[in-house]
């Protein structure tokens, strides 16, 4: 009786998980490019984007190459997808 009953519950259970690692995989993106506020909203990070991007072109600007705006821009977003995996990391620690 009690297998058949976690048996049951199995599907509702694995969906639940699923919702949940959903959750915290969004709450991971959002945290890359917003800023959580005491009221709950999350605004968008201007400063982090373009502080990121910023420093790209502050370094691509030293390069020889003649393409620094798409490697600043590849670099600055870069930065920001490593601020995902870096958030990601810190989600799934818990």
């Amino acid at each position: 009786m009690v297998r058949r009953l976690f048996e049951r519950s199995a599907p509702g259970l694995q969906r639940r998980r699923l919702e949940l690692n959903l959750e915290r995989i969004a709450s991971a993106l959002r945290g890359a490019v917003t800023d959580q506020l005491r009221n709950g909203s999350h605004p968008l990070a201007i400063p982090r984007i373009a502080g990121a991007h910023a420093g790209s072109f502050a370094q691509a600007s030293w390069r020889p190459n003649a393409n620094r705006t798409q490697t600043a821009l590849l670099n600055g977003t870069s930065s920001l997808a490593l601020g995902v995996l870096i958030n990601l990391y810190h989600e799934f620690r818990r």
